[in-house]
């Protein structure tokens, strides 16, 4: 069981980063540096009929459940080294994965069933779908998924402070982290997934080795 834990733990860590590289590259006009910001227009360019977008996006609301496995394998490791912070950076971060999972619920799930309306419905969605877009009534919670990038970012410090990866991982997980926060910029987003990959992987193929190795010996 041991055994079967750390490998799953260890696809966990590959999966994530990689989830997160194809969905942001999946966004058409990748190289566009101008915030979508509450522009509905733009948005419903992205979504509608992009099976592609839709795909990448869904893959997201499923990925909260390896990053709270990140977080939840990251409290066990440090509890004893850097209890307080290992603690708070999980907690935020597994808090970031509701708001996350809500968030492509309402956001990426429920824009596919209006997608299959005629035009002419569709368009008289425009007003709901800028109502959700600016995040009305309680929507505002969702945006707590902010909390996941400052788990990471915490994680991170806990990481090198306890050397328990090299500097540069965790170095690299908190740079990720950190390019996050931006203005919804795709591009900058791709970026960071690629810099949390780097952290992220090689923790994964090291659990996915000793994994192996003990089920070799077993």
């Amino acid at each position: 069981m041991e055994n079967f834990k750390r490998i799953g733990t260890g696809i966990c860590f590959l999966l994530v980063p990689v989830i997160l590289i194809l969905a942001f590259g999946a966004h058409p006009n990748l190289t566009e540096l101008k915030p979508a910001g509450s522009d509905v227009e733009k948005w419903i360019s992205e979504f509608h009929g992009n099976t592609l977008w839709r795909v990448g996006h869904i893959a997201v609301l499923w990925a909260t459940i390896p990053i709270a496995v990140i977080f939840l394998t990251w409290m066990q490791l440090l509890k004893e080294q850097a209890p307080v912070l290992s603690f708070v950076a999980g907690a935020s971060g597994i808090i970031g994965c509701f708001a996350l999972a809500a968030d492509k619920g309402a956001l990426a799930l429920v824009p596919t069933a209006f997608d299959t309306l005629p035009a002419e419905q569709f368009q008289q969605m425009l007003p709901g779908l800028q109502a959700m877009l600016q995040y009305q009534g309680h929507l505002w919670m969702v945006q707590l998924y902010f909390l996941i990038p400052v788990g990471f970012i915490l994680m991170g410090i806990a990481l090198v402070r306890t050397k328990t990866v090299p500097r540069w991982q965790g170095m690299a997980i908190t740079l990720g982290a950190l390019l996050l926060f931006n203005p919804d910029i795709d591009l900058i987003s791709l970026i960071a997934s690629v810099a949390l990959g780097i952290g992220l992987i090689p923790m994964g193929i090291t659990m996915l080795k000793a994994g192996q190795t003990t089920a070799e010996h077993g």
